[in-house]
């Protein structure tokens, strides 16, 4: 099996990634790093780009053994920096109540077992309608203990948040004194996508004065916000496709020489979602005419019901991770970070939709998740790359929470 081979590997040796790092961390800013996050990344062999920045991440069971164990240690590093020194912390952790999904019980349980490890006496909150004592969730063989959120809330020393506050804050930490993490002004019903992505942009320019080697195009897909949205009328939708027209033509401008191969298109996204949501994508004028009814469809409500209001456009990156087993499989790296550090990275498989190979959604039902055997070639050298992207993009998220200098 052949993959088109990145051309970036020539373009950032060692010594240049290691002053590109250093340029990094000089702007981490005095709060420090996020506890977690999942970056979802795009490589089309000519550039490598972030197309998702999750702070609430929720597949640590899609980890090896040996990204544990660095995740165990840098949760330990984490607490000790934020919290009291301790022998044992009492800590929370406040999930998602709205699925019994499979693959996010494995993910709460690993979660809950990297905690434990890392010094933490540690309570599952129930999140969802009160329930007046705890209770016992059992799936395949395993189980879950809930306790009251209430309750959780007076015994812990701190709160982890896994839970990405789509529909709000949570009601029952409104007077919470105590540290919670991430930050709950971090949570979907207040966070955009488009304004981390201009945070991101920010970043790379400034290191790119200290590193001249650095192309910022190498990193960085073109976005712009579209807000005060109605999908109920038609007007609305018809602003939106006009702005998405003009955006399409821009990115078409701005094609590198090294891209003349990969066709320009377009993903229209929930500008504050998750769950692979709220996404459409097209890469014609004539697609984009004929789509005022899906656009209505997909964009009429997010998660847990809530309105969409704001969408961000976002310039699609094609993966050149494309492999054929009878149908076409796509996939994209998805890396991990705990206290701002690459912990590991797996890979989301899907089997390609309608349209050019490499240009599908992967965040959609029906995706997978392997650590892989069927990595490129230039994988082991990939990953420093991989490297540099998650810690660009955890500095940015960073500086979501504390906002300093240049980056208010």
């Amino acid at each position: 099996m052949s993959f088109v081979k990145s051309i970036l590997l020539k373009k950032y040796n060692s010594q240049t990634l290691e002053r590109l790092t250093k340029a990094l961390k000089e702007l981490v800013p005095n709060c420090g790093m996020p506890l977690y996050t999942s970056i979802d990344l795009r490589d089309s062999g000519t550039r490598l780009v972030a197309v998702d920045v999750n702070l609430f991440p929720a597949g640590f069971n899609n980890l090896s053994a040996s990204s544990i164990e660095r995740a165990v240690k840098e949760f330990r590093s984490f607490l000790e920096a934020k919290l009291p020194q301790k022998t044992t912390w009492k800590l929370g952790l406040v999930p998602e109540s709205h699925t019994n999904n499979e693959g996010y019980l494995y993910h709460l349980l690993t979660l809950k077992n990297l905690l434990e490890k890392a010094g933490a006496e540690l309570r599952l909150a129930w999140s969802g309608m009160p329930i007046p004592k705890p209770w016992e969730l059992k799936f395949n063989q395993n189980s879950l203990m809930y306790y009251p959120l209430s309750n959780v809330a007076d015994w812990s020393d701190a709160i982890i948040l896994n839970h990405d506050l789509s529909g709000g804050p949570l009601e029952a930490l409104k007077d919470y004194q105590k540290a919670i993490f991430p930050n709950p002004e971090l949570g979907w019903y207040k966070r955009r996508k488009s304004e981390h992505f201009d945070i991101a942009l920010k970043v790379l320019k400034n290191i790119s004065a200290k590193v001249p080697e650095l192309d910022i195009h190498d990193f960085m897909a073109d976005s712009k916000a579209v807000s005060n949205l109605d999908f109920s009328k038609k007007e609305d939708v018809e602003r939106l496709m006009a702005e998405a027209s003009d955006f399409l033509e821009k990115i078409k401008q701005k094609k590198s020489s090294s891209e003349k191969n990969e066709r320009p298109f377009v993903y229209i996204k929930n500008d504050s979602g998750t769950y692979g949501l709220g996404i459409w994508s097209f890469s014609t004028l004539d697609e984009l005419r004929d789509a005022t009814k899906a656009l209505q469809k997909i964009f009429a409500r997010g998660k847990q019901g809530t309105q969409v209001r704001r969408v961000i456009l976002q310039e699609g990156i094609s993966t050149r991770l494309v492999v054929s087993e009878g149908d076409h499989v796509e996939f994209e790296p998805v890396v991990y970070s705990v206290n701002g550090n690459k912990i590991g990275s797996f890979f989301r498989y899907s089997y390609s939709a309608k349209g050019a190979l490499g240009e599908s959604n992967l965040n959609r039902p029906g995706s997978w998740f392997e650590e892989s055997s069927r990595y490129p070639k230039d994988h082991d050298q990939m990953r420093s790359l991989y490297t540099f992207v998650a810690l660009l993009h955890s500095v940015s998220a960073a500086l979501e929470d504390c906002p300093c200098g240049e980056f208010k």
